[in-house]
């Protein structure tokens, strides 16, 4: 799950004690550029006018807070200077897909830059496999992966191994190799802690005073900086296509306390939830036990803040899989109270109804 957006993280993001020695912005700076490089990187086009960023960006100066267009990782139509631009990549038609994939490949992801690269350059890429154990060997590790779709499994020697299954498959493959295979026994304790949400909260305007024409745009166009005061956030509107706006309208606007347990989960698992929910016929009819009547989706957005929390939660291994125990509506009580009261401000410059999704 990936909407294109690529910012760097700001200098006072490194302040943090916790970071390990020698992680600076100064140092990451070079290795930022050289991203940005390689997936081309340019805001969506000022003159390509999209309601839902207008209004946005009204909020954001009624507001009084700085709000920018960030970065995005997209081929955008002719007259935007993107020299790296290639045949690969079809310029952005507007479909708000970009979660999804984005189906016309205008996304510049990494399967079309660096894994095309490394295939040109030699390497070999094979697509379809969960790692499932790794162990030392003589001259590296012997990383064991099983093909998804036959089961089958096979072992590859290499002298360096990288992991790079995000945060979630990486913990729960190394401490399946420290706790449960034995293969890597002397990985350290400190293994799953300091976990982080990246501090997100969730929320919903319905009922907006104007057309915002959600499914016309990137997913994400403009984004708010709430840095004047700790606790520190950034606060998006990212909205979806048609279907994936009207899905979401039509589970009307419940207190977000009835959503606490799996609004997370609802978000995250987007890309699989609605075509499930097409082919069960569940678009076709509002979900009412949530919320009597149909809300227009069109005057519909969402709210996504990021923050930074206290990074404390603790993944363990346990016979389902990893768990995470963490206090975080408590020991985040400020970031989550900052975030929720800014994005009831913003509604009064939408007009309509607010509701977070988180507490």
């Amino acid at each position: 799950v990936y909407a294109n957006v690529n910012v760097q993280p700001d200098a006072k993001v490194f302040d943090d004690p916790r970071w390990p020695a020698g992680t600076t912005h100064a140092s990451l700076e070079p290795y930022y550029a050289r991203v940005a490089e390689m997936l081309d990187v340019a805001p969506v086009p000022y003159a390509q006018r999209m309601p839902k960023r207008e209004v946005f960006q009204f909020a954001a100066r009624q507001l009084d807070v700085p709000v920018f267009d960030p970065a995005q990782s997209v081929h955008w139509p002719a007259g935007t200077v993107q020299p790296r631009a290639t045949t690969r990549h079809r310029p952005c038609e507007f479909l708000a897909e970009c979660e999804f994939g984005c189906q016309i490949g205008a996304k510049r992801t990494a399967d079309t830059t660096y894994l095309a690269d490394a295939e040109y350059h030699g390497a070999v890429v094979r697509p379809g496999r969960l790692v499932v154990g790794l162990r030392p060997v003589t001259d590296g590790y012997a990383v064991v992966h099983r093909n998804a779709q036959t089961g089958a499994e096979e072992v590859t020697v290499a002298k360096r191994v990288v992991l790079a299954a995000g945060t979630l498959g990486t913990n729960e493959l190394l401490m399946r190799c420290r706790d449960e295979y034995g293969t890597l026994p002397a990985l350290s304790r400190a293994l799953g802690q300091g976990f982080s949400a990246n501090g997100d909260f969730l929320g919903s305007i319905h009922e907006a005073d104007v057309d915002l024409f959600p499914s016309f745009g990137p997913d994400v166009t403009s984004v708010m900086k709430f840095f004047d005061r700790a606790p520190e956030f950034t606060l998006a509107a990212p909205t979806f296509n048609e279907a994936v706006m009207k899905a979401l309208s039509s589970l009307g606007q419940p207190s977000g306390r009835i959503l606490h347990p799996v609004a997370s989960m609802l978000w995250r698992a987007l890309p699989w939830l609605v075509p499930q929910m097409f082919a069960h016929g569940l678009l076709s009819k509002p979900l009412k036990y949530l919320a009597p009547g149909e809300l227009d989706w069109r005057r519909s957005t969402n709210l996504f803040a990021i923050g930074r929390d206290n990074a404390n939660g603790e993944l363990t291994l346990t016979s389902r899989g990893l768990d995470l125990v963490w206090d975080y509506a408590g020991e985040n009580a400020d970031l989550v109270e900052r975030q929720r009261q800014a994005m009831s401000a913003l509604t009064d410059y939408y007009g309509g109804n607010f509701e977070p999704l988180v507490f």
